[in-house]
């Protein structure tokens, strides 16, 4: 005679039903992305007509809003994973240092201008 196992271990549903405290985070996440992307399309004009002084800031603050809007997009999609996160982080280094490297002398931060006095070059 054999003896049949029962299982009263339940099985995870895909569709988990967001509890109230899911929604208020998601729409939370949403607006304060949906903020940071507005910032970032408002700093474009800042950063074109900044003048020398001020233009690598004001491009440091324009990447800064576009990744923080890309955070806050993924926490509202995913509040539970964190993919990409890494990903977008390096990405806005990168940004930064090609725009640091396009820039022209007179528009140096302090690390291209020992860069080009070490090569040479009077900023």
């Amino acid at each position: 005679m054999a003896i049949e196992p029962t299982s009263t271990m339940k099985t995870a549903s895909p569709t988990r039903k967001a509890s109230w405290r899911d929604r208020v985070a998601t729409g939370l996440m949403l607006m304060s992305a949906v903020g940071a992307f507005v910032s970032f399309i408002s700093a474009i004009g800042d950063s074109v007509n900044a003048g020398p002084a001020t233009q690598v800031v004001e491009v440091w603050r324009m990447y800064g809003f576009c990744v923080f809007g890309g955070l806050f997009l993924l926490l509202a999609i995913f509040p539970r994973r964190y993919p990409g996160i890494w990903e977008l982080a390096i990405l806005d280094k990168a940004a930064l240092a090609v725009t640091d490297m396009g820039l022209s002398p007179s528009q140096a931060t302090p690390f291209q201008r020992q860069w080009l006095g070490v090569r040479g070059f009077s900023p």
